[in-house]
């Protein structure tokens, strides 16, 4: 296998030439959105992919492996929502879905003339209420990086320029232009909307209460598997403890409990229950174990119980309630995101951040580790989780999925474990 771990976005500085043959590959959205991946390219050669973490590939970009051959990388066409206005609106109507999209934290990409997102039914008949048209089409797919990604080039034809005189950001940044929203009391039936802005005060510390190992839904008691791995050997120390949780963040968090919170709050946004029900049923019956699904009910009702102290109550609530057999915790958490009125990215750290703050505190009883060894485990978690929440917000719902054998065995073998500190 050839391994490429060099990338030139939009083969900057190539001449034509060496792009018209260089070989090729053809990946979907999913595939160029991660930084490590398999491929097959068009000279049939396997080409193991090791990019910088928190990287992504675009259509157009190149790759250069290590004996020095270049891959030019094509977007796949790939099942795509194509958002267009109708023959009596205008671009305004576009700009207008961009708005409510954004607010939901959608993969979307931005054209002059129409918006391009993954699948996604409830936000489909959202944008039809508005008066727009949804074709469900074949199409490659490039969504917006982040604004402050300074690895891509600037749009063309506004960045090439010379920027003397033309900084449009820095002239007016210390003017006091812009005042800030003001966040209501938690109420998950009418959340004030998302915006970009910083955070206020009062939304921040709603999300860390949340994050809060100390908030009464029991997550301190829990160590999801590590207890027994540290009795069977299958970690020690702390870079056993760091590894395994790093793991378990890549291939469980990230693909199954984030990636719940973050359907779930788009579908309490618009009230859409069926696809809560949908979503509470596949979390509950993908736990692998007993036991973690058991931890999730638990979690889920604790939590339920404690937003009916919130008021004024809110009658989503009683919809989070009357899901059965349980409401599961990252559903439940999302209800409660909901509510602080923060984006759904800022939700999904705080969810990540107090699961990190609860395996850390099992990892320094379990291995042990101490006060030192623990806050350097921590401090790598908190380093890896922001790519791990944009990954989560980025899958599709069909691509969820909860397949981590290794930690079904030990989780099975925690629950007849003789002698243990932790729940189960």
């Amino acid at each position: 296998m050839l391994i490429a771990s060099k990338l030139i976005p939009a083969g900057a500085g190539l001449a034509p030439v060496l792009l018209r043959r260089a070989a090729t590959i053809e990946l979907d959205w999913d595939t160029r959105q991660k930084s490590r991946f398999d491929a097959t390219d068009s000279q049939g050669r396997g080409l193991g992919v090791f990019l910088p973490r928190g990287g992504m590939v675009r259509g157009g970009d190149v790759l250069v492996a290590e004996d020095g051959s270049l891959i030019l990388v094509r977007a796949l066409p790939q099942a795509v929502l194509r958002i267009t206005a109708c023959s009596h609106g205008s671009a305004h109507d576009l700009l207008r879905a961009a708005y409510h999209l954004g607010n939901r934290h959608v993969p979307l990409q931005v054209d002059p003339a129409f918006l391009q997102l993954e699948p996604d039914h409830v936000l489909a008949e959202m944008l039809e209420r508005m008066g727009l048209h949804v074709d469900a089409l074949e199409a490659p797919f490039e969504p917006e990086a982040g604004a402050y990604d300074a690895s891509r080039p600037a749009a063309a034809g506004h960045g090439a320029h010379d920027r003397a005189g033309h900084d449009h950001a820095r002239s007016r940044s210390l003017a006091p232009s812009r005042s800030r929203r003001s966040l209501a009391p938690m109420n998950p039936g009418n959340p004030p909307a998302a915006t970009d802005e910083r955070l206020s005060a009062t939304a921040l510390l709603q999300l860390m209460r949340l994050a809060s190992p100390s908030l009464p839904v029991g997550g301190f008691s829990y160590s999801e598997g590590l207890e027994a791995a540290v009795e069977n050997g299958r970690l020690a120390g702390e870079a056993g403890a760091l590894a395994w949780l790093l793991d378990q963040l890549e291939l469980a968090l990230t693909r199954s409990d984030l990636a719940v919170v973050a359907h779930a709050m788009r579908a309490w946004k618009v009230g859409d229950l069926a696809r809560i029900a949908e979503l509470n049923d596949r979390f509950a019956t993908t736990r692998e174990t007993r036991e973690f699904r058991q931890q999730s009910e638990q979690m889920g009702r604790s939590l339920a119980q404690w937003l009916r102290h919130v008021d004024p109550p809110d009658p989503l609530l009683a919809a989070l309630e009357a899901l059965r057999p349980a409401p599961t915790w990252p559903v439940a958490f999302a209800l409660a995101g909901v509510a602080t009125g923060a984006p759904a990215r800022d939700v999904l750290v705080a969810f990540a951040g107090g699961w990190a703050e609860n395996m850390v505190q099992a990892a320094m009883k379990a291995v042990p580790l101490g006060q030192a060894g623990g806050q350097r485990v921590l401090a790598k978690l908190a380093a890896a989780i922001p790519a791990a929440v944009d990954a989560a917000l980025a899958l599709p719902f069909a691509e969820m999925r909860a397949f981590t054998p290794m930690l079904a065995i030990v989780s099975s073998q925690h629950e007849a474990q003789y002698s243990r500190l932790f729940r189960s």
